[in-house]
């Protein structure tokens, strides 16, 4: 009765939970068991599923999954990336939500992977994921990644001087004609629509009105034309030296602004037209990464983790 009461309680010490139901003898209740994972960086997560098998049935729970993500989505961080010859890197810090003062936050590294040949371009972020162009690879054809976004489950991209649009859900293909003779813009996401901005149009201190075509009735290709007075304080709060692009939109009528080069400090800033406030955050850890030399760099908004990737 002893040794069959030992092996009992083995195999149920060895058995964080019960994926059915929840079992009394447990060292702690299955939701406060998730409830404390689900607060572990993504790092964490991945180091865990590792120290044993109940371990990493906790981690795999569909529960599980959704929590983690929920509080990946209320505290989105900024995604930075650039590269150097054959090696990619990503950094990321927190994203501040529409600050009113002067801030400062520190970028760590996120991740890096090394490729066989010298990396070119990289597109923009689709839930964590990008499409990198390798040189000597024929099938991009020389073009370049970054004018594509993804909208609310529509994946936008341009080709051939037109915007194609493929729903994710439905699988199906369409177009958006643009009001513009020539197709040279960025495309952005302005609160839930397409939006088109030229494409290289920098902004500086002295600069005046932010422009854009935002797309608001896509079967009937109707566009509105949106210009944007620049706060009176912008021209005090933005560095002489910084040449900006708007990298999206934060909130109703506040943008984000980016060097795409980087810099010692590295900054970026909240612009809102409501307000009529620019905020300044800088950004610790990027512009250090390479002493004396510059590189260009990537600034993505809204980037959560998620723990479904961790599946494939």
């Amino acid at each position: 009765m002893k040794s069959r009461r030992q092996r009992k309680d083995r195999k149920t010490s060895s058995s964080l939970v019960d994926t059915d139901q929840q079992d009394s003898s447990l060292p702690l209740p299955i939701d406060l068991t998730i409830d404390i994972f689900s607060r572990l960086s993504l790092k964490s997560i991945a180091i865990s599923r590792c120290v044993s098998k109940p371990w990493a049935l906790v981690l795999g729970r569909s529960d599980f999954r959704d929590l983690r993500l929920t509080r990946s989505q209320d505290l989105p961080r900024l995604l930075f990336a650039f590269w150097e010859g054959n090696n990619l890197f990503f950094l990321s810090s927190p994203q501040p939500q529409s600050p009113d003062e002067m801030l400062s936050v520190a970028a760590d590294h996120h991740m890096s992977f090394s490729f066989d040949h010298p990396v070119k371009d990289i597109s923009a972020s689709v839930n964590g994921l990008v499409c990198v162009r390798i040189s000597g690879h024929r099938f991009v054809n020389g073009r370049r990644c970054t004018q594509n976004i993804c909208i609310g489950g529509v994946f936008y991209y341009i080709q051939a001087h037109m915007i194609i649009c493929f729903d994710v859900r439905t699988e199906k293909y369409s177009f958006v004609e643009h009001p513009k003779r020539k197709l040279n813009h960025r495309l952005l996401d302005c609160n839930g629509k397409l939006a088109l901005v030229p494409l290289g149009k920098s902004y500086y201190f002295d600069s005046e009105t932010v422009k854009m075509w935002v797309l608001e009735d896509p079967e009937r290709h109707e566009w509105s034309k949106r210009v944007y007075g620049l706060p009176p304080m912008w021209k005090d709060v933005v560095d002489p030296e910084e040449s900006l692009v708007i990298v999206g939109v934060t909130g109703p009528n506040e943008f984000f602004m980016s060097s795409d080069y980087s810099g010692e400090p590295f900054q970026v800033y909240y612009c809102n037209f409501d307000k009529e406030t620019v905020t300044r955050v800088v950004i610790q850890g990027v512009g250090a990464l390479r002493s004396g030399m510059g590189y260009s760099i990537y600034t993505y908004l809204n980037h959560v983790e998620d723990v479904k990737l961790m599946e494939l």
